[in-house]
């Protein structure tokens, strides 16, 4: 992309300034008199040119960042410009969408722990009885009545892998 000349930073912040209605030089064409009923309009014209002049005596950098500034109160205006309802109504999605997550994490956590609970309940007896088992051992021996009651409740079944890192877990909690 070509670099902005600063006579194009300065139309574009003229522009803006203006709702792109004048330039504040001669394209703007000459000035008509001023009357009450053209005095609004007017005003932009006699705003853009001592803006104009302003930004001229500023350097390139200086220019730049005054159209940063341009581009920001753009944005500001236009986000200010939603209507209350609208705002409103996005607000609230993100108020949805922030309580549709958190549910879907509480259910998570209790199925985590509703499966914790089942893993303890048969790894426990099996632990007291042959404490030196290794936790992979304890989950070979526990898969298959783990992973029917899973079924039962309408839960995946585990692997082997995730059965040992509960029995693991399991194992410190009790010690």
């Amino acid at each position: 992309m070509a670099r902005l000349t600063k006579k194009q930073l300065i139309d574009y912040i003229v522009y803006q300034a203006t709702r792109g209605r004048f330039f504040g030089d001669r394209r703007d064409g000459r000035a008509p008199p001023i009357t009450l009923q053209n005095f609004t309009q007017e005003m932009f014209r006699c705003g853009a040119k001592a803006l104009r002049a302003r930004l001229s005596g500023l350097s390139y950098r200086q220019v730049l960042q005054e159209g940063m500034a341009a581009i920001e109160d753009v944005q500001r205006m236009q986000t200010a410009a939603l209507p209350n309802a609208l705002r409103a109504a996005c607000e609230q999605r993100v108020r949805a969408n922030f309580w549709q997550l958190e549910a879907t994490m509480a259910a998570k956590r209790n199925i985590s722990e509703s499966v914790d609970d089942a893993v303890a309940e048969l790894a426990g007896p099996l632990l007291n009885k042959h404490p030196k088992w290794a936790s992979h051992r304890c989950a070979v021996k526990i898969e298959p009545q783990l992973n029917k009651a899973l079924s039962s409740e309408g839960l995946q079944p585990l692997r082997v892998d995730a059965i040992r890192k509960r029995v693991e877990k399991y194992r410190t909690r009790v010690r």
